[in-house]
Order: structure tokens, then C-alpha cells, then sequence
């Protein structure tokens, strides 16, 4: 005859060393906790309509100068830089989470395009692109 043996609850995690975890958050990190930040990329909408594609980047803190887009080879390419933000020598940084970096981003266009017809719109920190599909007569 089998038996089977009951086993407790496992957890993938020991509670007691989560709560000092937490304990010790709170105590020498009272605003909370800032995550190191990995490389900065910013957030991107494409979208595909009949006569273009639509690129719309979110670029909070980037200076229209450090931004470059190019189409090669029927890929759009957007780089830039996001200078870092001078903060007062006299100041305490309680959370420092705005990241300064060099971000590439790529997008193939399955479609031919028309580089020369890109139009291009830099507001409030919103890179907006329109570019055009090449029509089938050009």
C-alpha cells in the first residue's frame, strides 16, 4: 500500500527575513525605496494607416538638438540623449529615479516610404512623426 506524506506549506520566500527586509526600509529609507534605474528607453506608439506610418515617442527632459531620426533601409531609427539634471551641491537627494542616457530604438516598415515627404513635430516633450507610404505611381 502507498502512502502519501503531508507536507506542509512551502514558500519560496522566508517571511521573517521579508519583514526585516521591510523593517530596515523603512527605517533608513524613509521616502521609500528607489530601484536602480537600468538604461532609459522611452515609450513609443506606432501605428499603420493607409498612406503612412505614425510614430509618437515620449520624450520628457530631452532637448529637441540631442534627437535624431533617419530611415535607413526602410527602418526608422530615433536616437538621442537625455542630459542628466544638475542638482544643488547644498541639496539632499531623497530618490533619484530620472535617468540620463543614449536610447536607439528601431522599427522595420514593411511598406516603401517616402523619406523625403517625413514630417516631423516637437512638443512638450512629444516627438511626433508622420511618414508617408510611397504611392504606387511614384
Amino acid at each position: 500500500m502507498f502512502k502519501s506524506l503531508w507536507k506542509p506549506l512551502h514558500l519560496s520566500f522566508d517571511p521573517d527575513q521579508r519583514v526585516e527586509q521591510l523593517f530596515n526600509e523603512l527605517i533608513h529609507q524613509p521616502w521609500g525605496h528607489c530601484p536602480p534605474k537600468s538604461a532609459w528607453q522611452p515609450t513609443i506608439n506606432v501605428v499603420e494607416t493607409d498612406t503612412a506610418y505614425i510614430l509618437e515617442a515620449d520624450l520628457p527632459g530631452v532637448l529637441p538638438e540631442n534627437v535624431d531620426l533617419r530611415i535607413l533601409d526602410n527602418v526608422l531609427v530615433l536616437r538621442g540623449r537625455r542630459e542628466s539634471v544638475e542638482v544643488s551641491r547644498t541639496a539632499h537627494s531623497l530618490c533619484v529615479e530620472r535617468a540620463h542616457a543614449e536610447f536607439t530604438r528601431e522599427f522595420k516598415l514593411f511598406q516603401p516610404i517616402n523619406p523625403a515627404a517625413v514630417q516631423t513635430r516637437f512638443e512638450n516633450g512629444i516627438l511626433r512623426a508622420v511618414v508617408p507610404k510611397r504611392r504606387a505611381e511614384e
